[in-house]
């Protein structure tokens, strides 16, 4: 009969935690209860560890998508921008064209 009870009042835990949009709380808070009782944590260290691992998770969240509204490019080396692009560019502007055309074409990207 208590695991029952226990059982349902964690799915209700997990269900507030997701309506007030605190998905670290509702994911982590029995393992942190059980940390909290092995360590004798007071309930205000409890809910602290709980709000520092949440607000965490949202700062690192935030980075991330600050990271991706930005576009930045992917990272480029030296070596991988300067020799090859050239050529690359050459061969896929004159792809379809004729091997005499090309061959007579000024060398102007070379």
């Amino acid at each position: 009969m208590k695991e029952q009870t226990q059982a349902l009042e964690h799915a209700s835990v997990k269900q507030y935690c997701k309506a007030l949009r605190v998905p670290m709380i509702g994911a982590h808070f029995v393992q942190l209860a059980e940390q909290a009782i092995k360590e004798q944590r007071s309930h205000i260290g409890y809910l602290e560890a709980l709000l520092t691992m949440e607000s965490e998770e949202r700062d690192r969240h935030a980075i991330q998508q600050r990271l991706r509204d930005a576009k930045l490019p992917r990272l480029k080396t030296l070596e991988s921008s300067t020799s090859t692009r050239r050529g690359r560019f050459r061969r896929r502007r004159f792809a379809n064209w004729p091997k005499a055309a090309i061959s007579s074409a000024p060398n102007r990207w070379c």
